[in-house]
């Protein structure tokens, strides 16, 4: 899992994808700001509790989005990345099972989308400081991480079966398509 953590965090797109995501959600909040100084002066405290919800509904689920993405992305490319250096007949005999391979490749790609969540909690801070209640930074928060998780097995799953990592990537929003679908 370490192993897993420092390669994956030491490449160029990582990097990329985190100054994106502050940047993305930093340029939401300006446009927000600005938006409402616009409108309102802002006097009261209950226009202050109204910005924050309104950033919050519109930063939570484009954060859920992104952290999903992020994890999907993550894992698609760990057993495809494996397979496509001949690394990974190296790795299968090695005396860790295939479940604790997966395990590890699992974890890592949450913990790199867990990154990105935490990158977020500033804004999110923000949204309860001007008046939303906290237990909805747990519930999104929660759910965000669950979206992650989720991502993340459907990755694995699609990786393991696909010879690129954009067809990983596609047959994992196939798995995501099919798993929400699958109730109706």
């Amino acid at each position: 899992t370490l192993k897993e953590i420092l390669v994956s965090s030491r490449r160029g797109h990582t990097y990329t994808a985190r100054v994106a995501y502050v940047a993305l959600g930093g340029i939401l909040l300006y446009q927000f700001w600005t938006s409402i100084v616009a409108r309102v002066s802002l006097a009261q405290a209950s226009e202050y509790a109204s910005f924050g919800r309104d950033l919050f509904r519109t930063f939570v689920p484009l954060q859920m989005l992104l952290v999903f993405l992020a994890a999907l992305g993550s894992s698609a490319e760990r057993i495809v990345q494996e397979r496509r250096s001949g690394t990974l007949a190296i790795l299968l005999s090695t005396p860790l099972g295939a479940r604790a391979i997966v395990w590890a490749k699992w974890k890592a790609s949450v913990l790199h989308a867990g990154s990105l969540l935490l990158a977020g909690v500033p804004a999110l801070a923000l949204c309860v400081y001007l008046g939303l209640e906290p237990l909805d930074l747990v519930w999104s928060s929660a759910l965000t991480f669950a979206l992650a998780m989720l991502g993340a097995a459907f990755g694995i799953r699609a990786s393991a079966i696909a010879e690129t990592v954009p067809r990983a990537i596609l047959l994992g929003f196939g798995y995501f398509a099919a798993y929400s679908l699958l109730p109706l």
